[in-house]
């Protein structure tokens, strides 16, 4: 089976396999370019892309992404100037209790549900018997604070043969999974091809339990009820109460009415959107690459969040663009489309070994908006969180030499395409604790990613002296 691309949210990143690679990024005379005339291959990439929207134009995404920056301020007051987590730097209780919370709350709301393996395959016939809302509740809240409560959508499921119906779960990440999937099925569509039925678990449960709910919903209603989820707190309690109240609409006045709801969600958000800006913004108050790079992202959210109040569907209007062109333009519509809108760094992995410089990091974009300083704020970005995510646990922030020892954990994200001397010269640091490159005398206009974000990652005054 060919490796599909993924999305990683929290750093902002598409990693694309070799296999579809190799379809879509063409070397011409040293350079990489995309190649988007593969339908096929372009779609995978573009459900990847699709999450990348979604972690840019909607409450769900602004709040992850929020709240991983927030994370990240208050781990710098574990680490001491030397980079690392030390017992001796102590946080507060309360502000324990607020990283233990955003931790859980991160950690069961907004994972991929543990689905039974007879539904996580494909091409096999089901039917949504029942469903019901689950209200579960965070083991930690803050003081004086109430319960923390997400919903998970609990169904029970009819798969072909099978004489005993099957549990399954939905939760934010089927959401997600679902709207890429009827829009990345409306892509190839579009473009003559024939959609490969995926797995019922996570990229069908949302159609499933919305054609359950509306029998005659069209895919484009489902993929809009979806999308209005996203901009609510709780998204499957939004989508099981926006599908009960669909079904008692004519399906030709559904679309219009979605719209007019989500704008009016989204002005009724403005002022709780505007201070997470602010409050966001203001963990940065030095001009340098990675926190403008936070900045940068910010004001492309807030784009995108603007956007939204003036065409809360935009992906499918997007799609209709394409289609509107002839077949041999629909290839150079999508990338000007994508590229426009903005586009995530892409990891291009290639095949073999582990080596230097194996793989590649694209930024794909208006030219403009993808200056170095840019790109390396990105990177540095993606390291300190990388180290911050080393050091999360159910109780906190664990001591650097407490983080597990595993390889896959430790080893720094860039190993195989960093361009950097210090990757030469100490690959045993780079693979095992790469924030020991701060130990390493240099100067800090050479320094690579993983050591800038370790660094930024120190305590405020720390490093405003240094």
């Amino acid at each position: 089976m060919m490796k599909a691309p993924s999305y990683a949210a929290d750093l902002l990143l598409i990693k694309i396999p070799e296999r579809i690679a190799e379809n879509i990024i063409k070397d011409s005379k040293g350079g990489l370019i995309f190649d988007f005339s593969n339908a096929r291959c372009v779609s995978y990439f573009f459900h990847e892309w699709l999450h990348y929207v979604h972690n840019v134009s909607t409450l769900n995404g602004v709040y992850a992404f929020a709240s991983m920056i927030n994370m990240w301020a208050n781990f710098r007051h574990k680490i001491d100037d030397s980079g690392v987590s030390t017992p001796e730097n102590e946080l507060s209780t309360h502000t324990i209790s607020i990283v233990k919370r955003t931790h859980l709350y991160r950690m069961n709301s907004r994972r991929l549900r543990e689905n039974p393996i007879e539904i996580q395959c494909n091409n096999i016939s089901a039917e949504l018997l029942t469903t019901s809302k689950k209200t579960l509740q965070l083991a930690e809240t803050l003081p004086d604070h109430p319960t923390e409560e997400f919903t998970i959508i609990h169904c029970e499921i009819k798969v072909e043969d099978r004489h005993t119906p099957i549990s399954a779960e939905i939760g934010i990440v089927e959401i997600i999974e679902g709207i890429a999937s009827l829009l990345e099925e409306r892509f190839l569509i579009m473009h003559g091809e024939l959609p490969i039925p995926s797995n019922i678990a996570p990229y069908r449960l949302t159609s499933l339990l919305s054609r359950s709910l509306v029998p005659d919903i069209k895919n484009d209603e489902i993929i809009a009820c979806a999308i209005f989820s996203l901009q609510c707190e709780d998204p499957p309690l939004a989508l099981m109460q926006i599908l009960e109240h669909m079904k008692n609409i004519p399906s030709n006045e559904r679309l219009n009415r979605l719209e007019n709801l989500a704008v009016t969600r989204l002005k009724e958000y403005a002022q709780a959107l505007d201070e997470i800006f602010l409050q966001t913004e203001k963990i940065f108050p030095l001009s340098e690459p990675m926190g403008n790079s936070v900045k940068d992202m910010l004001d492309i959210m807030k784009e995108k969040i603007e956007l939204r109040k003036k065409a809360p569907f935009f992906e499918l209007l997007m799609l209709d663009q394409v289609k509107l062109e002839p077949v041999t333009n629909r290839a150079d519509r999508l990338k000007n489309i994508i590229a426009e809108f903005s586009c995530p760094r892409i990891l291009l992995t290639h095949a073999g070994e582990e080596t230097l410089n194996r793989d590649d990091i694209l930024n794909f974009g208006n030219p403009t908006r993808i200056t170095d300083e840019f790109q390396f704020g990105q990177q540095k970005l993606h390291s300190a969180l990388h180290f911050l995510w080393l050091h999360l646990s159910e109780d906190g922030f664990l001591n650097t030499d407490d983080t597990p020892e595993s390889r896959t954990r430790r080893c720094c994200p860039f190993f195989t395409a960093c361009p950097h001397q210090i990757r030469k010269d100490h690959p045993d640091i780079c693979e095992s604790k790469p924030w020991e490159t701060l130990k390493i005398s240099m100067d800090p206009q050479q320094t690579c990613w993983y050591r800038a974000g370790v660094r930024a990652t120190r305590p405020p005054q720390d490093t405003l002296l240094n």
